[in-house]
């Protein structure tokens, strides 16, 4: 039987089928040709905040400017030799991870759902190799360091490698949002620290001529296993999902959408016309701290963010409509910098007039028990609901219950991620990768 290679997805319209050879030829030295998979994690990874609460996101929430790629930058480190075998099992060592180069992928990809394939040209064959990936940072990709390690601390870490932020949405909507990730392929983590060297050869990468060979956890070691990838009839034409590498975002979301409830005025109704954030910073890092250990950080724990604030203008928000089986739908969504409560908190304290991040949203709303008539437009701010009908003199409700939701403030008691309680009214940080989710379930006018 014919061996068949292909460029990703067998299922995927206009893929091009690599040379057919009747035996796999392992390639042993001189440049390879190998693509990776990347798995865009949508905003949130299971968990979002609404109001300072942890909720799932929708799945239609990962909108489709959201998996745009414009640039890449993929950091290739020799992972040859970084297993420390000085405990019981092998475990992966960045710090023996060794820089190679900064390439620049020949072919960027988009497959189903989420996915993106990308191809590369490696210089020689590496038997385990670690990759970084940043995307969409829209400058130049360079390291400074000798080792992973040691890069992914410059990028985490120093603030002469932070980056500028733009506040300008469209920025974001139409050249991609910044994200990173990495992975370690061909590795040998997980064995036991006694394997032989036939165990590791079995764990490591292998390249075959005739066909742009997947990077994989483990590589391809016999023609079964190759078939298992890349077989027409049996085999998968992409690789496992274990293979994907990670790629979450560097910066968080924040998310307005109007779902009324039972009794209330109905979405048709209501527009949402302007969403705006007050207080941000105009820088991130490229990388957040404990990136290579995949640190879980909630909106309740310590952040390192970076820059100043920016108070003299707001960020508005951007409007994006999706269409559902129900009918269409709009959001207005802004991606903005990590932003550590305890700055602002500092910042509130050394000047009484400096004020902490919130929202200023305008609805206009359309009577509610007649046709015609002037359409009421509200606009909330943390000082007060502006009220303007268009024929009355326009006014101002000041009531803090109304307007509290627009701070970046927990509504109701909750627990971190330790147990510890965490009173209503605690303000939270902004962290990357993150969906900060206000659902407005109703309009009572």
């Amino acid at each position: 039987m014919a061996w068949c290679f292909l460029l990703g997805l067998m299922a995927l319209e206009g893929c091009v089928r690599e040379a057919v050879v009747d035996t796999p030829e392992q390639v042993i030295e001189g440049p390879v040709q190998v693509s990776l998979t990347l798995d865009l994690r949508q905003f949130g990874g299971g968990e979002s905040i609404t109001k300072a609460d942890f909720v799932d996101v929708d799945e239609k929430l990962h909108y489709a400017h959201e998996k745009v790629v414009k640039d890449m930058g993929v950091f290739i480190f020799d992972a040859s030799s970084a297993f420390d075998d000085s405990g019981l099992k092998l475990v992966f060592d960045p710090a023996l991870a060794m820089f190679k180069a900064v390439l620049e992928p020949s072919a960027i990809t988009p497959l189903d759902g989420s996915k993106i394939r990308v191809d590369l040209e490696l210089d020689k064959p590496y038997g385990s190799i670690a990759v970084l990936v940043m995307a969409n940072y829209h400058t130049g990709y360079s390291a400074s360091g000798g080792t992973l390690q040691e890069i992914v601390t410059t990028f985490a870490l120093d603030d002469a490698s932070a980056l500028a932020f733009s506040g300008n949405q469209s920025v974001y909507l139409t050249g991609g949002i910044p994200m990173h990730g990495y992975q370690v392929f061909g590795t040998l983590e997980g064995l036991d620290s006694g394997a032989s060297e036939s165990q590791k050869e079995m764990r490591r990468l292998k390249y075959y001529k005739g066909m742009r060979t997947p990077l994989t956890r483990y590589g391809f070691n016999t023609a079964s296993e190759l078939t298992h990838y890349a077989d027409e009839t049996d085999g998968y034409g992409t690789v496992r999902e274990s293979d994907c590498l990670p790629m979450e975002y560097a910066l968080s979301r924040l998310h307005l959408r109007y779902e009324p409830s039972a009794g209330q005025i109905k979405a048709d109704s209501v527009e949402v016309s302007s969403v705006k954030l007050h207080l941000y910073r105009d820088k991130f890092r490229p990388l957040p701290a404990g990136f290579l250990a995949r640190t879980h950080v909630t909106p309740f724990d310590g952040i390192s963010d970076v820059g100043s604030f920016v108070t003299a203008t707001e960020i508005e928000f951007k409007k994006v409509t999706v269409t559902t089986l129900s009918g269409t739908e709009s959001s207005w969504v802004a991606y903005v910098p990590e932003m550590n409560s305890m700055a602002v908190k500092t910042a509130m304290a050394a000047d009484p007039l400096f004020k902490e991040a919130s929202l200023t949203v305008t609805v206009k709303v359309k009577p509610r028990y007649r046709t015609g008539g002037a359409v009421t437009e509200f606009t909330y701010t943390v000082d007060g609901v502006r009220v303007d009908d268009g024929v009355n003199p326009a006014y101002t409700r000041i009531n803090p219950a109304w307007t509290a939701w627009l701070k970046l403030r927990t509504s109701y008691a909750r627990n971190d991620k330790d147990g510890n309680a965490v009173p209503v009214g605690t303000m939270f940080n902004l962290v990357r990768h993150y969906s900060y989710e206000w659902v407005a379930t109703g309009v009572d006018r």
